[in-house]
């Protein structure tokens, strides 16, 4: 069974790539940013408790996006079925909020797509002015601020664990995307591990 975790900026295309993987290799695509906006929409009260905070432009600490994911994960495990989240983990906290539900003997690996402050804002404004933003972009500033100070962190915490992968997410996606899947198919094959599609 195989977990990933798509992290990196806003507008670094993760989630274009989190729905290319989930194809590629058979996975369950859930995102924590829409999973957040829908108990937004509707006014749960996990919804209730975040909209203030995505709002203010922060991100969500790590006990509530580990209880949004848990039932969800859990149930998808028990059906032996892998998974692929984007957007989790973006603080330091949630990274280590991560290990309560990733099971013993799944391949496991964190993705980052590396992108630059000046990049992340310039994206960020074409998709502003061609009208395809979302109503949180004009508030990322903080969140970005928070994940550029705290993914040097992250990257340690996983990297240590050996389950730290990091792409380039400048080029095209169908580059970003070759790159992903070699190497994720040369870490299995170095892991000795033979993934059923």
């Amino acid at each position: 069974m195989m977990v990933l975790f798509l992290i990196g900026p806003s507008a670094c295309g993760k989630g274009t790539q989190a729905g290319l993987l989930s194809e590629r290799y058979n996975l369950e695509h859930i995102s924590v940013g829409d999973l957040l906006r829908s108990e937004v929409d509707r006014k749960t009260e996990i919804g209730l408790e975040v909209e203030p905070v995505l709002k203010a432009g922060h991100f969500v600490e790590g006990n509530i996006i580990y209880k949004l994911l848990h039932e969800k994960t859990e149930k998808l495990f028990d059906e032996g079925k892998g998974i692929i989240i984007d957007g989790f983990p973006r603080l330091y906290s949630q990274a280590e909020a991560s290990e309560k539900f990733i099971r013993h003997g799944v391949y496991f690996k964190v993705i980052l797509y590396s992108l630059d402050m000046e990049e992340c804002k310039r994206r960020l404004e074409n998709r502003f002015s061609t009208g395809g933003q979302r109503a949180d972009d004009n508030v990322l500033t903080e969140r970005e601020k928070s994940f550029f100070q705290d993914i040097d962190r992250i990257k340690k915490y996983y990297s240590l664990r050996g389950q730290m992968l990091e792409i380039n997410a400048k080029p095209s996606i169908e580059d970003i995307f070759l790159q992903t899947t070699m190497l994720i198919d040369n870490d299995m094959i170095k892991e000795n591990i033979f993934y059923n599609e």
